[in-house]
């Protein structure tokens, strides 16, 4: 696992949406709005996330799961890394 790598593959755009995940999810309506005005869609969205993942920690992030996006639980404590590190740069 390469945490530092993956974080600086990020982008601006990226890591707000990781941000927005409470508890390893987000409401895909909440994610849907939040990447409408970046002008993305949302299962794109999820696949480009999950191939930087996947090129850095080489596994899928997260997934499109009923009415939520969801972290894989394997991924539940480096996505609370990721989050505190991003928090910290702003």
């Amino acid at each position: 696992e390469d945490i530092d790598s993956f974080i600086q593959s990020l982008s601006e755009v990226d890591k707000t949406f990781l941000l927005m995940f409470e508890n390893g999810k987000i409401a895909v309506k909440s994610a849907k709005d939040y990447l409408k005005t970046h002008g993305l869609m949302l299962a794109f969205y999820v696949n480009t996330i999950n191939e930087k993942a996947y090129e850095h920690l080489d596994d899928n992030l997260i997934q499109i799961e009923n009415e939520s996006i969801k972290v894989f639980e394997e991924f539940g404590p480096l996505l609370e890394k990721i989050k505190e590190r991003v928090r910290n740069e702003h």
